[in-house]
């Protein structure tokens, strides 16, 4: 594993997630300012040289940037892997779709910028509220905290049953050209099996892996649940933002505790904090750690919204969309396991708030995980 092949990976996972998402984010103001503005002056406090509306707008252009890309690669990948074609033609088409996404976004983040309807970032860096000594030192332990949980990450990785199966996929689909029409384990012909062909992310890592020039285990091993991690503990420091209101200055103890559960949350073999800390590599954990937290996330903000009779920015259901539909990609359980929280959250809106109107909008998000719960009982 070479610097340059770190580097490349870094950029696939980071820099062109980021630049495929910054257009959606950049169309308004909801993703960088909520809770700020609209709740009150509790939310100007800056935590040092860190303004949180710049790193809530980076981390949600990352979020979206990611979560689109994987659901075009599902689509591309599903319908490849059907027509039993080539590996090699998703590697292409997926490549040619993500410079296709990141263009027309980076050409959206332009026209919002040149046509002065975008908050400026020279004013979101401005540090005019200085924070406080104990800040500082709770902001360097949860700093700390993450370094040590990558280091670990790396240093303790360690192989079990599922790496027999999933990096195998991942690595046939290179040295075979075969999707899902081989055992792993032996390496002989076998029939589909929707249960895995249908939720596709061993050959995601495959095509990064292709991309940054790194092995398939490296990647899987290493790099993804490196940077996964960031991501997720990411959009829960943004949920913890949003979550605590007018007092966000306790973020930094919001994320210090959430730290500690997931250090300390290995009680058990399948226990969530376990998944998250050991497994990103794999779809479900991802499922777990990042795409059902991200569909409460949201949720939370619709309510949030309904409950103070705000117009509800239309990009949160497109957000609830595309989680849908990366969660179809980590794993076929996404079919029943996304749609159960949006379902009870169109029920409290129906009866609490009397938003019938939203329904809708509701259902259409769970499109992708109804789509993939038809495929799996045609082909299952």
């Amino acid at each position: 594993m070479s610097i340059t092949s770190v580097l490349l990976s870094i950029f696939w996972m980071v820099i062109i997630p980021v630049l495929a998402g910054s257009g959606i984010v950049a169309a308004g103001n909801t993703f960088g300012s909520f809770g700020n503005k609209e709740i009150g002056s509790g939310g100007n406090r800056r935590f040092g040289k860190m303004n949180p509306e710049v790193f809530s707008k980076f981390m949600f252009s990352w979020l979206f940037g990611q979560l689109l890309l994987w659901c075009v690669f599902d689509v591309i990948a599903i319908y490849n892997i059907l027509k039993i074609y080539p590996y090699e033609t998703i590697e292409k088409e997926f490549l040619i779709a993500s410079i296709v996404i990141c263009a027309v976004s980076v050409l959206a983040c332009v026209t919002q910028l040149i046509g002065g309807r975008n908050v400026q970032y020279a004013e979101l860096m401005k540090n005019d509220t200085p924070g406080r000594p104990w800040e500082y030192v709770i902001i360097a332990i949860v700093i700390l905290g993450l370094i040590i949980q990558v280091v670990l990450q790396i240093v303790l990785a360690y192989t079990e049953v599922d790496d027999s199966f999933y990096v195998s996929v991942a690595t046939n689909a290179i040295g075979n050209d075969n999707l899902y029409r081989q055992v792993p384990y032996s390496g002989i012909g076998d029939i589909f099996r929707a249960r895995h062909g249908l939720a596709p992310f061993p050959i995601w890592l495959t095509v990064i892996s292709r991309y940054s020039k790194m092995k398939v285990v490296s990647l899987a091993h290493v790099m993804v649940p490196s940077v996964f991690l960031l991501l997720t503990y990411g959009v829960y420091a943004v949920f913890g933002k949003i979550l605590l209101g007018e007092k966000k200055r306790y973020l930094p103890v919001f994320m210090l505790f959430t730290e500690l559960l997931v250090t300390f949350g290995f009680y058990s073999y399948m226990t969530p904090e376990k998944f998250f800390i050991t497994r990103l590599r794999e779809g479900k954990a991802t499922l777990a750690s990042l795409i059902l937290p991200g569909i409460i996330m949201c949720l939370f903000m619709i309510l949030q919204s309904m409950k103070e009779d705000k117009k509800i920015d239309f990009r949160l259901y497109l957000l609830l969309f595309l989680l849908n539909g990366a969660g179809c990609l980590s794993s076929t359980l996404a079919a029943f396991l996304c749609v159960v929280p949006i379902g009870i959250c169109g029920i409290i809106a129906a009866i609490v708030f009397k938003k019938f109107r939203h329904l809708a909008p509701m259902v259409i998000s769970c499109l992708p995980c109804v789509v993939l719960a038809l495929m799996y009982l045609k082909l299952g």
